[in-house]
């Protein structure tokens, strides 16, 4: 690679940084304590078979206004996005998920995988998008939308 094609790249891709930096927010005392809270959480939750339905449908919906991509497969024991594309992975900042279930003895577990369809500086808000998830599917609140990159 020619010298100034690569001083090039190395601007395009610092420039890139510095946009999704600027778009972060600074969380206020109340969605820190939420964060701190929420990122103590297991990916893996287990449930009584009573209150598999209302979770599942939780579950479900929150994929559905969530995911930056269209849902591939919606059954009684996944929940997934579409993967995203060489292309997407290298400039995307899209966000996908991976909800799956299985019995586990007299319950229900539920577990959760999220995965980020974009460059490298997304991996955290990923992270932070699969623990408001699970949250999500074991209360049923979510204080604060806001916090789910989209």
């Amino acid at each position: 690679m020619h010298l100034g094609s690569m001083t090039r790249l190395v601007t395009f891709v610092t420039l890139l940084y510095i946009i999704g930096i600027a778009g972060c927010s600074i969380l206020n005392h109340d969605e820190r304590k939420y964060i701190a809270r929420i990122e103590e959480s297991q990916m893996t939750i287990h449930i009584q078979p009573s209150q598999f339905d209302t979770s599942w449908n939780r579950a479900r919906q929150f994929v559905t206004i969530y995911s930056s991509r269209p849902i591939l497969t919606s059954t009684d024991s996944v929940i997934s996005s579409v993967k995203p594309s060489f292309l997407d992975r290298l400039f995307g900042s899209s966000y996908g998920y991976l909800v799956t279930a299985k019995n586990i003895h007299d319950s229900s577990g539920i577990r959760i995988g999220v995965y980020c369809d974009s460059w490298i500086f997304n991996e955290s808000s990923a992270g932070r998008n699969g623990y408001i998830l699970i949250d999500y599917i074991k209360t049923g609140l979510l204080p604060y939308p806001e916090l789910v990159s989209k």
